[in-house]
């Protein structure tokens, strides 16, 4: 088991610069099997989802491998179409690969996706949808069966599923006729992947929650520029937050990250923006916020809750997070409690104290927004912490140690 040694009380300072979406590249890398023609994807970070996902793509039979910081995907020899049980269960994003295998082959097989232990996330939007355009759908011994030989355009409504609008979008592309795509999510990570799709030769227009796709009979290649990640730039911000640190932050996403600023700055630190950068200067006396609700994009991300409730535990006054996204994301505040934290949980809902100061403790990390809250923790804490988990961590943030480090923070990878 791996994980992080940190000594809390410093101040970080200094640049950071943000790399692509987690969430937007590995859907594009799904989005890459709908070609046989090379697609590179730029500004990859070192994570361990998106080496994941270039495994499940060479055992399907494509090539799928990095040159510097691109992911280059090349689909001509995909011969076969099951995800087997050990990579489907390392990442959820496995679920991507299901629609554009039965647009372009006309047959998908996986396992119920793994990932994070954060709460229910049904595939059943993702089936309903393939059934809709006339796919068939079934379960046998753990595993999504599909079969597309009879797919056609059609209507579908994804009820606000970011996951099932962009499985959609990919599994429309390549069927003959017109699919139009109701009750669309709003993320930009789906506009990101319509770009990409539409650079590829692909005929897709987007009217708010409403998506139409006409089909084509070919996509070619493409080099595409992933969307900066916001969850990775909430996160530092947070941690400037924490640490009455002052961070520079480049490409930090600014656009897609109003809800989460909107409940830090002028709260717990000061942001500035220039252009498509923006700086952060953490406040001594933080304040808490009030109520935060969780919610599809716009509002503000599930994903941040975690980091942000970590800056709450040492506001003044009382704040409450409700989760209205994943029913069991609170896990980690029983860590942060052992921390020192004011914290406690009822339904949805995280009831937060403020406290003087966290105090350094052995504490163990459950998913990977919850592991980076912790880290954030750690930081700011007085004395020492260990944050054993880093498996979670390294899932979503490049090399977070030597970062944190770079910035002035004192935290080393450590294993037992």
């Amino acid at each position: 088991m791996e994980g992080f040694a940190v000594k809390g009380g410093r101040r970080l300072s200094g640049e950071v610069s943000i790399n692509g979406a987690k969430n937007c590249i590995l859907v594009q890398m799904a989005a890459a099997v709908l070609t046989e023609e090379e697609v590179v994807i730029r500004d990859c970070p070192e994570i361990s989802d998106i080496d994941n996902m270039m495994s499940i793509l060479r055992s399907l039979g494509a090539k799928a491998y990095r040159e510097g910081s691109n992911v280059i995907v090349k689909a001509e020899g995909i011969g076969n179409f099951e995800i087997s049980s050990e990579c489907g269960t390392k990442i959820r994003s496995s679920v991507f690969l299901l629609g554009p295998l039965l647009s372009r082959f006309k047959r998908a097989s996986a396992v119920f996706p793994g990932g994070c232990s954060i709460g229910k996330r049904p595939v059943d939007y993702h089936t309903a949808g393939f059934r809709a355009l006339k796919g068939k759908v079934s379960e046998e011994g753990g595993r999504i069966v599909c079969h597309g030989e009879e797919m056609e355009g059609g209507e579908v409504c994804v009820s606000g599923s970011v996951g099932a609008t962009e499985n959609m979008i990919m599994a429309a592309v390549l069927l003959e006729g017109e699919t139009l795509i109701n009750g669309c999510a709003l993320e930009p990570e789906i506009t990101a992947l319509c770009n990409m799709l539409n650079s590829m030769g692909a005929r897709i227009t987007q009217s708010g929650s409403r998506i139409r796709v006409k089909g084509v009979k070919k996509l070619g290649g493409t080099v595409v520029l992933p969307i900066p990640d916001r969850i990775v730039s909430g996160t530092y911000i947070a941690a400037a937050a924490l640490t009455e640190g002052e961070l520079y932050i480049k490409n930090a996403a600014v656009r897609h990250l109003r809800a989460f600023i909107e409940k830090t700055d002028g709260y717990s630190c000061d942001v500035r923006y220039y252009g498509s950068d923006l700086s952060v200067r953490g406040r001594e006396r933080k304040q808490g916020v009030g109520l935060i609700r969780t919610g599809g994009y716009p509002a503000f991300p599930t994903d941040l809750q975690a980091p942000l409730c970590s800056v709450l535990c040492v506001s003044r006054g009382r704040s409450v997070i409700e989760e209205n996204i994943f029913e069991t994301r609170f896990k980690y505040t029983d860590e942060l409690k052992k921390m020192g934290a004011d914290i406690s949980v009822a339904g949805r809902g995280a009831y937060i104290r403020g406290v003087d100061t966290l105090i350094g403790s052995e504490v163990y990390a459950k998913d990977l927004r919850g592991g980076a809250a912790l880290v954030l923790a750690a930081l700011g804490a007085e004395g020492d912490s260990v944050v054993w988990g880093a498996e979670h961590i390294d899932r979503g943030y490049e090399h977070i140690e030597s970062k944190l480090t770079g910035l002035g923070g004192m935290i080393e990878r450590i294993s037992c």
